[in-house]
């Protein structure tokens, strides 16, 4: 299936970034595989010049238009000449051309036409906050264009790339042997302290969150006294590489080995919770192979009010870690348990907490497979109820709701629910008219279920959010909330998610929450007649 494809391809990206130290060999290998992962008829690699602000070509794979070539010479556009292009160089923003749009841009419109190309997508890759270049795919002409889902794999890709860019560049200023870790691959404590240093200094100037783990391999000496130092240098780099796997998802992460059993792990823009689930899917990753004798204790920390130099960081996170080994190792412990504060430690093997990207993938190959089997001739509510049971324990959400608002109304009503913290309550069928409010109270509601789609988030402790949802979120005792809307000929259902402090991010659900929600609506019948499937009250 697509999704697995996608997560195969960006762990071989990841695993083959964590050892290079040049950009040339990773795009070498894995341009290739991101343009079959999302059905590009070529791709492109470039980098931003900023002096004569063009695009300098890298590489292109695919089927080449006229004058391309896969390892081009002097091949460079400028920027300026492109306003999507320049906006995404400003903005980070991706963006989107196709021939069917009236409204393309000519001097994009004139480049697909010289490939012979019916659309692109472009992505930038983002190094250290500043945009270094961009990936870019095309399709051919009477293709359907790239969906959300290219977006989100391509800006995975870009991630990535950004990890081996910002170490081939330090290894250009200096000996790559001073950077690198011989035995593993990874960046070694002196290009950890560097690191760290613009970490914290970014962090500070934009008020992100910024967590680091410091892990150790359990039972390296006794591995080394009784299968041998051969057999711990394949430990010592399996866990390494489970540490990269674990971080796959999270653009900007740093993996290095400090010294003998121990790795540190720089986590921009993640919250505690999140670095110590991150740190038990490396345990849970490393223990897959089925080694009982290699594990990972972890210590987490994140900068904060009183903890903000990197030597905080580091004190805070090894204290973690030295109870993590005092309890047995092999689990995750937080700088938060040592000072009486709750504690984000999540279970190993649970879905509780964030980020949860890999157990959200599982769910969703499970969820097509449903929809395609055993749920392919199910009334829309039951194809429905399996989008939201599957997203609501992939992610640990707290309950879910399915509504609907039939055509020519202005009411929505509950039609079934269930609730995650009590296994009795699960996909409850609610009667016709119970539950029924006037959209015009939940104006966010409201705007999805006019156009029939769409996405929308709330939280209690944002003053941004919509004050009728946050209202509800106080009634019902939840901390946030995202809604999706999908409809069919005739009536709109929407799924809401409601979630406490153990549910993960809501920006890892959104776009696959949403597809899942398309796809769960039947499909028309081949005469393009309707397959109208009522809703069970």
């Amino acid at each position: 299936m697509r999704e697995q494809w996608e997560h195969e391809a960006l762990l071989r990206v990841a695993t083959a970034a964590s050892g290079a130290s040049s950009l040339d060999d990773v795009i070498e290998e894995t341009s290739e595989e991101a343009r079959r992962a999302v059905g590009a008829a070529s791709l492109s690699v470039s980098r931003f010049e900023k002096r004569d602000r063009q695009l300098h070509t890298l590489i292109n794979v695919g089927e080449l238009g006229p004058g391309e070539q896969r390892h081009p010479v002097d091949e460079a556009y400028s920027a300026d000449d492109y306003p999507l292009v320049a906006a995404m160089l400003e903005t980070a923003c991706p963006y989107f051309n196709t021939l069917d749009d009236p409204y393309c841009d000519p001097m994009a419109r004139q480049l697909l036409e010289q490939f012979g190309k019916g659309s692109d997508l472009g992505v930038p890759v983002r190094v250290e906050g500043s945009t270094w270049g961009e990936i870019w795919a095309t399709k051919a002409v009477n293709e359907a264009p790239f969906s959300a889902e290219d977006v989100a794999f391509l800006e995975a890709i870009a991630g990535q790339y950004a990890t081996v860019i910002a170490r081939a560049e330090l290894f250009s200023t200096v000996s790559r042997l001073a950077y690198e870790d011989p035995l593993t691959g990874l960046p070694n404590r002196r290009a950890l302290d560097e690191r760290l240093g613009r970490a914290i200094a970014r962090a500070r100037v934009k008020h992100d969150p910024l967590s680091l783990l410091l892990c150790d391999l359990d039972g390296l000496k006794g591995i080394n006294d009784v299968r041998g130092h051969h057999a711990g240098d394949e430990a010592l780099r399996a866990a390494a590489d489970a540490l990269v796997a674990s971080t796959a998802f999270t653009p900007g992460s740093f993996v290095a080995r400090l010294a003998g059993d121990e790795f540190c792990v720089v986590l921009e823009g993640i919250e505690l919770a999140d670095a110590v689930a991150t740190g038990a899917a490396a345990i849970e990753t490393l223990a897959a192979p089925g080694d009982p004798g290699l594990s990972l204790s972890c210590g987490a920390a994140a900068i904060d009010a009183g903890m903000s130099s990197a030597g905080d960081l580091l004190r805070g996170a090894d204290t973690a870690l030295y109870v993590a080994k005092r309890r047995g190792g092999g689990r995750v412990c937080s700088v938060a348990e040592e000072r009486g504060e709750p504690s984000p430690r999540r279970p190993v093997g649970t879905s509780v907490g964030a980020p949860a990207h890999g157990l959200i993938v599982s769910a969703t190959e499970q969820l097509a497979a449903e929809l395609d089997g055993r749920l392919a001739d199910a009334p829309a509510l039951d194809r429905l109820e399996a989008v939201a049971t599957a997203f609501t324990e992939s992610g640990d959400f707290a309950s879910w709701a399915i509504s609907v608002s039939p055509a020519g109304t202005k009411l929505i009503a509950d039609v079934s629910f269930g609730n995650n913290r009590d296994g009795s309550v699960r996909g409850v069928r609610v009667a016709a008219g119970t539950d029924e409010y006037a959209l015009s109270d939940f104006p966010v509601t409201a705007a999805l279920v006019d156009a029939g789609s769409g996405c929308f988030v709330a939280s209690r402790s944002d003053p941004g959010s919509d004050p009728a949802e946050r209202a509800l979120l106080e009634e019902l005792g939840y901390e946030r909330v995202i809604g999706v809307a999908a409809a069919d000929e005739s009536d709109v259902y929407m799924i809401e998610l409601y979630g406490d402090e153990r549910t993960c991010s809501l920006d890892e659900v959104e776009a696959p929450l949403r597809l899942a929600a398309r796809a769960a609506i039947p499909p028309r019948t081949r005469d393009g007649a309707a397959s109208k499937r009522q809703v069970r009250r």
